[in-house]
């Protein structure tokens, strides 16, 4: 049996004690003959197989090793260590592997599917995953082979008005880290447009006070309601307003004076005017 076949099998076996293994495992990984960074038939490294499995231990041991390559190694299938932890829900294993500078520079790193790691926890409505990932920088806007983000395959079976800890629907976190593209996918899905997190915040409030204009406008487009408050008693133009986002604030005053008009709002004060000889525009 070869080193590197040893080197596998102590990574693979099941049965027994974490401990024991990880033990053997160091004891192998020591023996300076021994490439850790050998891939078997299948493209698999040690660490590939450690993250696939689950095994914390392991993954801890190799990516702290000085000699492992952790530049993107794929398999086959493209997959990166990465990519086999998310798919495999080892919540713990992508957090250790995340650690690793090189690891999160190749977050995004896409499989033979076009595929990243959130990706494929979008899709298995991996919840937790999905929050790590894109806090250690996925992006959430990147396309597989078929131009799908992570939210198009989240959105093919997920609650799309499922709230996180703070009330917060897919939609309300799209509005507020600026993607148009999600923001109207999740509208053409039927996303409630005007449900609020639990400070009373809609998409549009947030959006307005986040200056995302291009969602701003979307949302009206949608029909947005303008004078919605939060649990302050602020609307989507007094945050905007005092955010200094000067291009929302004309938006804002530019869609309530349209609707105004086609509610009659304000015709009776300009007849009133009128029939007093008072100018009624400057």
């Amino acid at each position: 049996m070869s080193k590197l076949t040893s080197a596998n099998t102590a990574v693979r076996t099941r049965g027994g004690k974490t401990e024991r293994r990880t033990s053997t495992f160091r004891n192998l990984i020591s023996e300076a003959a021994l490439d850790i960074n050998a891939q078997d038939e299948l493209g698999r490294s040690a660490l590939h197989w450690a993250a696939s499995l689950g095994d914390v231990k392991c993954a801890e041991v190799l990516t702290q090793d000085p000699t492992i390559n952790l530049r993107i190694p794929v398999d086959t299938d493209g997959r990166t260590p990465l990519h086999d932890a998310s798919i495999k829900g080892h919540m713990n294993v992508v957090d250790v592997l995340l650690k690793s500078e090189e690891i999160r520079c190749h977050v995004n790193a896409k499989d033979n599917r076009g595929r990243t790691a959130l990706h494929w926890v979008a899709e298995y409505g991996r919840d937790d995953l999905v929050r790590l990932l894109v806090d250690r920088g996925a992006d959430v806007s990147a396309g597989d082979e078929y131009g799908d983000t992570a939210l198009h395959r989240a959105a093919r079976g997920a609650n799309i008005e499922e709230k996180d800890r703070g009330g917060q629907t897919p939609l309300y976190q799209a509005a507020w880290q600026g993607h148009e593209a999600i923001v109207r996918l999740l509208l053409d899905k039927g996303a409630n447009i005007e449900e609020k997190d639990q400070n009373g915040r809609t998409p549009l409030l947030w959006a307005a006070e986040r200056g995302h204009e291009a969602i701003v406008r979307l949302l009206l487009d949608k029909g947005a309601n303008i004078e919605e408050k939060n649990d302050d008693g602020q609307t989507p133009l007094s945050v905007a307003d005092n955010n200094g986002c000067e291009e929302i604030v004309r938006l804002l005053q530019s869609h309530r004076a349209v609707k105004d008009l086609e509610l009659g709002v304000g015709v009776e004060e300009m007849e009133n005017k009128e029939e007093t000889g008072e100018e009624t525009s400057a």
